[in-house]
């Protein structure tokens, strides 16, 4: 589904028997309107004729932030242990990095 000037475009396909195909290119000739223009005013008149009804709208589950917390310190452990592995020879952004994840980690336990 595809946004464009405010509307929803959706691509989709019609499966029509030849007697449909023929009404529905009836129906364009003598309304003097494109395909697209022609089903969007019949799909709109046709929804705006049922009643309202409220959409569930799924929620998605909070995030983990234990499970978040753990896999950011497992990550920093490893980091550190890389850094303390290679010394001199580790490439830059791992310090970056680990710096990045300490202040992350720090934010995310003050939010606990």
């Amino acid at each position: 589904m595809t946004m464009q000037e405010g509307l929803f475009t959706i691509p989709t396909r019609l499966f029509l028997t030849l007697e449909h195909r023929r009404k529905l290119e009836m129906l364009v000739l003598k309304q003097g309107v494109d395909l697209p223009e022609l089903i969007t005013d019949l799909v709109v008149n046709y929804l705006d004729q049922l009643p309202e009804q409220e959409i569930a709208v799924e929620e998605s589950p909070p995030p983990d932030v234990e499970l978040e917390l753990q896999q950011r310190k497992a990550e920093l452990r490893r980091l550190r242990s890389r850094l303390a592995t290679e010394g001199h020879n580790a490439p830059e952004w791992i310090k970056g990095y680990i710096a990045d994840l300490e202040s992350e980690i720090a934010r995310m336990e003050a939010r606990r």
